[in-house]
């Protein structure tokens, strides 16, 4: 089955503050595997760490192909996050 014609969203589970906030907005940024930057709809900018996933850093081995598997799925694409604790 393809999904190339599926508009491509990601739920994020974010570790922050506990509230049921949600995020949504762009994923601007790849940080590394298991982090990104994301443009909210009010044009602010958060730091978002993506809850129960384990990454290599990218100076460690693998790093750096953690960071595109993550690009390819959320670089510059819609995301929503919901906000746990």
């Amino acid at each position: 089955m393809k999904f190339k014609n599926i508009v491509p969203t990601l739920l994020l589970i974010v570790s922050a503050t506990a509230s049921a906030a949600t995020l949504e907005g762009k994923a601007i940024r790849v940080i590394d595997g298991d982090t990104i930057v994301v443009l909210s709809e009010a044009h602010q900018k958060y730091r978002v760490r993506l809850a129960n996933i384990d990454c290599p850093e990218k100076r460690q081995p693998w790093g750096n192909k953690a960071k595109r598997a993550t690009s390819k799925l959320v670089g510059n694409k819609p995301v929503v996050g919901v906000v746990t604790g």
